[in-house]
């Protein structure tokens, strides 16, 4: 189901879109203005969902049970939360404008994945940019402060987009670049084999069918420091409800939760001005 509307993160109810960005542009109680709230929404808007026995490489490199819920509950979520996806798309815009003729920016792609059951599925997505002349596949990432090493999520989602482009783009070196407000910076992910990649899109795309088909909730993301920061997050709480009888107060028996892990430190960045495998012995050994 789509975003619904925003948590109001001065009174800390659930609102409306329209009664969010119409308290902004009259009374102006919260830091966030109109025209960014409007922005925010038209974003979530433009969220288009998965169709049907297809998935996303967004969706599979993120939390599985988090996107069944977004897909199956009703959600809002808190502006200053949904604000830095929002900035990422308007940085996203302003590379976008800059790219060459040479460069291939945002383009969709598919490719068919065969699940380990033998059922086939289509994966999709749109890498932030190809250069095909240096066989380079190149994401951008909007933060504070970048990491000392890429993040796993990150890695995978590159690698997923590498072995998704393949039949119509060989990649040879994966780059990431860390916007922040105080500089650019480079980094290079390691290259997985393509039956790891196959692997671990199609166990995680079997279980996300399989929430599809019976309603089982998948399994959590091993990062759950995302747990503090995701909108289904109450839901996720509650547990799932049983299919029969539930408690005299309209709860179920839900498992304990676990707790969050610590974020991954952002500690000072490579120190890498190329994405050039020989600079990176990992990166060889990866191969």
């Amino acid at each position: 189901m789509p975003q619904t509307g925003f948590h109001c993160i001065v009174d800390f109810v659930d609102v409306p879109f329209e009664n969010c960005i119409d308290c902004a542009a009259t009374r102006g109680r919260c830091q966030f203005t109109a025209s960014i709230l409007r922005g925010m929404v038209e974003q979530a808007h433009g969220r288009a969902p998965d169709a049907p026995n297809s998935v996303s490489v967004t969706t599979l490199t993120g939390c599985g049970r988090q996107a069944y819920l977004k897909e199956t509950e009703a959600f809002s979520q808190r502006p200053d939360q949904q604000y830095w996806a929002y900035r990422g798309t308007l940085a996203h815009a302003m590379v976008e404008r800059g790219a060459g003729d040479d460069a291939i920016i945002e383009r969709r792609f598919a490719r068919e994945l065969r699940l380990p059951s033998g059922r086939a599925i289509t994966i999709t997505g749109r890498p932030d940019e190809i250069v095909p002349a240096r066989t380079l596949l190149v994401e951008y990432k909007t933060t504070d402060r970048p990491p000392k090493v890429p993040a796993v999520q990150h890695v995978a989602q590159m690698n997923a987009y590498r072995w998704l482009v393949a039949p119509e783009y060989p990649v040879e070196r994966l780059g990431l670049v860390y916007l922040t407000m105080r500089g650019v910076h480079k980094a290079s992910a390691p290259i997985w084999p393509e039956e790891q990649v196959e692997r671990f899109l199609g166990e995680r795309a079997a279980e996300l069918v399989r929430a599809r088909e019976t309603g089982e909730w998948p399994s959590l993301t091993e990062d759950t420091w995302m747990c503090s920061y995701c909108p289904v997050a109450e839901v996720c709480k509650r547990g799932q409800l049983p299919a029969g009888p539930v408690l005299a107060d309209g709860r179920a028996d839900a498992p304990a939760e676990p707790g969050p892990t610590a974020r991954p430190d952002d500690a000072e960045p490579d120190d890498l001005d190329e994405w050039d495998p020989a600079e990176r012995g990992e990166l060889a050994a990866a191969r």
